[in-house]
């Protein structure tokens, strides 16, 4: 099951616009994994709602410094 939800995190990040680390992916990936095998309670939903939170802030890191030209514009 692990294997599975690991590249469904990947592909979950990549289509939001984030490439994670290999750390990183394995710290989502235990997300992903609780979702299915646990009954869905509060701790996990404040769990979900960090990581969407985390990966909006890395997409956002990563818009906001965009290069053109050689050129790092904040």
């Amino acid at each position: 099951m692990r294997q599975s939800q690991q590249k469904m995190a990947f592909d979950f990040c990549v289509k939001r616009g984030y490439t994670p680390t290999f750390k990183e992916l394995q710290r989502i990936t235990d997300v992903f994994v609780e979702v299915c095998l646990r009954p869905r309670d509060k701790d996990l939903d404040i769990r979900i709602d960090k990581l969407d939170n985390w990966l909006d802030n890395q997409i956002q890191k990563k818009m906001d410094k965009i290069e053109i030209d050689g050129i790092l514009i904040d």
